[in-house]
């Protein structure tokens, strides 16, 4: 009876580190989206494909699972309103960098009704990197809100009328 409930004991201790992952611990990120209002376009529409992060442990980048990849307004976004972009659980450790990639579907509607697309130099390919720093403890959640300050990212190239989006993001 003593052997029968030492391996027990061996085969409990044995599945509690299997249901961690082999040791690993994970930490839970959610990424939120909002943006401050501005009165010079109607609507600003940005096309997020995918949201990507950067750790110490492989300084390399890597997809973050459960996003939510899809065109968003960012002037439904304004007065303390975001949403959710995503909600996955990733490896605790240090968090380098995130970056967002955005599809070439962004514009904006413009104070007199116009739709503009809008230019995105090099986000569709390298995407948009946002300095993070920021250590992650396995077993808690954390949320960071991307600010997007859309007044400050829409730029007027000149006479042509074209549009380019050179967003101006905060991580909090």
């Amino acid at each position: 009876l003593g052997l029968f409930i030492l391996f027990a004991g061996l085969f409990t201790a044995c599945d509690k580190d299997n249901d961690n992952d082999g040791g690993m611990q994970t930490a839970r990120v959610q990424i939120s989206l909002t943006d401050a209002p501005t009165e010079e376009v109607r609507e600003v529409w940005v096309d997020i494909k995918e949201i990507q992060i950067n750790t110490s442990d492989t300084g390399s980048w890597a997809p973050i699972p459960n996003i939510y990849a899809g065109v968003y307004n960012l002037m439904d976004l304004t007065n303390g309103r975001d949403t959710l972009l995503a909600d996955a659980q990733i490896q605790a450790g240090r968090i380098n960098q995130l970056r967002l990639i955005l599809g070439d579907n962004n514009y904006i509607i413009t104070a007199d009704g116009q739709k503009q697309m809008l230019t995105t130099p090099s986000a569709e390919e390298s995407g948009l990197k946002l300095l993070v720093n920021a250590d992650l403890t396995g077993g808690m959640l954390y949320r960071l809100v991307l600010d997007f300050d859309a007044s400050k990212s829409i730029i007027k190239a000149g006479n042509s009328g074209n549009y380019i989006l050179k967003p101006v993001i905060r991580v909090l």
